[in-house]
């Protein structure tokens, strides 16, 4: 897993190596996408407090009629954080625990396999402070309010209100960015190199929840042309683990 992750985060980070297509997607809807389609779409780096055996820590709402729930973070010092500030107030309840990384399509797959169980678990995607921000920003100006969840910032078309799709060596795909500034690389990029191009773009955010629940409901073809670009912390964050796995296998 961490060998694919480190590949996946490294290969989305090269904006510079994109050539730039003069062509937009836009995404119908249909059946569902095969769940292994799905997985390989969500190869992202998040992290989550976990057990010594690797199982997420479960929470409950003090209200006995909510669902426990797991938090998922985007960011790796929000998942600290939030881990330091469990330590102080239950030092007990987390005894041997630590923050672990997982790839989110392993985690959409566990979401998906318990939904249907009585008293199912509900992941909480945790987004990063400043991203959403951003993204407050971002759906003030495109006129489409950003309402919660997990940013993707993502380049579209004012003429023809499709995808922005780029060309990433013998592939053609559709950039949606964790961070504003990572889309804003990219943008500049297209301002320099394709500057008629770049004066039909404008800047939108999605949630990721919606992203999600989008790819389990539909088959479109374009769909699997999406690929998430992580933050410049997560793609360090998978070569740190990468790094560390094998020292560890070297004694």
């Amino acid at each position: 897993m961490i060998n694919q992750l480190v590949q996946s985060a490294v290969r989305l980070s090269l904006i510079s190596g994109v050539t730039l297509l003069a062509s937009f997607s836009s995404v119908s809807k249909s059946l569902a996408l095969s769940n292994e389609e799905i997985v390989k779409i969500l190869k992202i780096p998040v992290f989550v407090v976990a057990d010594e055996k690797g199982k997420p820590l479960i929470g409950q709402f003090n209200n006995k009629n909510k669902k426990p729930f797991i938090y998922v973070f985007i960011s790796r010092d929000n998942a600290n954080g939030f881990f330091d500030n469990l330590k102080k107030k239950n030092p007990n309840v987390i005894k041997n625990s630590h923050v672990v990384m997982q790839a989110l399509g392993a985690v959409y797959e566990t979401e998906i396999a318990q939904s249907s169980k009585p008293n199912s678990i509900v992941f909480l995607y945790i987004p990063e402070k400043q991203q959403v921000e951003e993204a407050k920003k971002v759906g003030k100006a495109a006129g489409h309010p950003y309402k919660g969840g997990v940013p993707l910032f993502v380049l579209t078309s004012v003429k023809s209100k499709g995808y922005l799709t780029i060309k990433q060596k013998d592939h053609e795909v559709i950039p949606l960015f964790l961070t504003y500034e990572k889309m804003q690389q990219l943008l500049q990029k297209i301002k320099k190199d394709k500057p008629e191009l770049a004066g039909d773009l404008k800047s939108e955010v999605i949630p990721l929840e919606g992203f999600m629940a989008k790819l389990k409901n539909s088959n479109d073809p374009n769909l699997t042309k999406f690929v998430l670009v992580p933050s410049e912390d997560s793609i360090k964050a998978v070569r740190d683990a990468e790094l560390k796995y094998k020292n560890a296998t070297k004694k």
